[in-house]
């Protein structure tokens, strides 16, 4: 199964430049995942629930 989420090509190339993969985000908190893509933290929380 693989993983759909809506993510900008900027949000794909910062999380490969954090070395954070997609399947892993779920695993992150928010404000942890906001900082290392550099979003706000409403959109952090959408992509790690």
């Amino acid at each position: 199964m693989s993983i759909k989420l809506d993510l900008t090509d900027l949000e794909r190339r910062k999380l490969r430049s954090a070395k954070i993969k997609i399947a892993d985000l779920h695993l992150l908190r928010p404000d942890e995942l906001a900082k290392a893509i550099q979003c706000t933290a409403e959109r952090a929380r959408f992509l790690t629930v």
